[in-house]
């Protein structure tokens, strides 16, 4: 049995519309620049999983944003692992 996957292609501007005005939303509501903007929403889908941001780019915005926050360290990792070398 065959299964039909639908793909949805919005228009370019039609994307670029949405996503300036929900930036314009959230810099009106917050005044913060856009850069700021972006790193907030960068944020804000990762903040409740951490561990989610091991190997990332994700990983340095939580330790630029959130005070206490060490990341992985895959080199300790490997070291505290139980297998035998």
């Amino acid at each position: 049995m065959s299964k039909t996957v639908a793909i949805v292609v919005f228009p370019p501007n039609s994307v670029r519309h949405t996503a300036s005005g929900y930036l314009r939303l959230l810099r009106s509501r917050t005044g913060a620049s856009s850069l700021a903007t972006g790193r907030c929403l960068i944020l804000n889908g990762f903040k409740h999983k951490p561990d989610s941001t091991f190997g990332t780019v994700n990983a340095d915005v939580l330790v630029d944003s959130e005070p206490g926050f060490k990341p992985m360290n895959f080199v300790e990792i490997i070291r505290k692992s139980p297998w035998v070398a």
